[in-house]
Parts: C-alpha cells; structure tokens; sequence
C-alpha cells in the first residue's frame, strides 16, 4: 500500500519508549511494562514524508505506573497520537513493583509545565526508499 502500517507505528512508538526510559533512567533494560496503549490514526506516512518523529511527554505519575502520551509526526504534521500506561516491574517476582524515587524524579522531569501532550522531542525515525529492495528505516536522534 506504500505507506507504514499500524503495526509499524506500534514498533515505532515502543522503540522510542524503550530507549527513552533507559536513557533517562540509566538501565540496560526499561524497568517496565506495557498495560495498555490506546492509539488514533490521524493520516498515513509515506517513505516521501520523511523524517518521522516520535514526541513523548509524561501525563501523569503513579504508584508503580506512568502515564504518557505519545505523538508521531512527519512532514511537519501529526500522522497519529497514543496514549500508554507503563507499569514498574519486578522481574524476579513477576509483578508490578512501586516507582522508585529516582525513577519518579526521573520521569517528572518530562512532565511539560502546562500539562499539554506535547514535550521533549526524544528520536526520530527516518524512512529511506532504496533503489532497489523497498523501504528501509534507520533511527537518528533528536
């Protein structure tokens, strides 16, 4: 169809998240999980977009979860929003854990003053056409 499909802006936006959360919270791994992931599909993106990006900003903090939201633009135009809930894990007992303060400090700092969905631009995805073997995707960061 030429254009990403649902699937792709799923893997997009979990990428991002990943390596946003173990950029700002120092760890080799995300220390959490993915509840739930609402998503609206505004318009399609093409390899002649260009540069996609992924914007994250966070809503809201919990106990143990994290609310945020979640924008993927190209061209200079919102292609599609999302909002997810992460859950803090503990991964030898196989549960939701609290948030720890430096995960909480962490992660309140992307909280934007005015509460708006739009943050911190964090990475961006550009979609190179090849020649000859279809379209390709490579991460740059922003």
């Amino acid at each position: 169809m030429g254009h990403l499909t649902a699937t792709a802006y799923l893997a997009l936006l979990e990428e991002a998240r990943a390596e946003w959360l173990v950029k700002s919270l120092g760890t080799q791994h995300p220390p959490c999980v993915l509840r739930s992931q609402h998503i609206d599909y505004h318009r399609e993106i093409t390899p002649a977009d260009g540069t996609v990006t992924v914007t994250l900003a966070v809503l809201e903090l919990g106990t143990s979860s994290v609310l945020i939201s979640e924008a993927v633009s190209a061209g200079g135009t919102i292609r599609a929003k999302s909002e997810a809930v992460l859950v803090m894990w503990d991964g030898q007992r196989r549960t939701a854990r609290p948030m720890t303060e430096h995960e909480r400090s962490s992660l309140a700092a992307f909280i934007p003053p005015d509460r708006r969905t739009s943050a911190r631009e964090y990475a961006s995805r550009e979609c190179v056409q090849p020649a000859s073997d279809g379209p390709r995707e490579s991460w740059s960061r922003g």
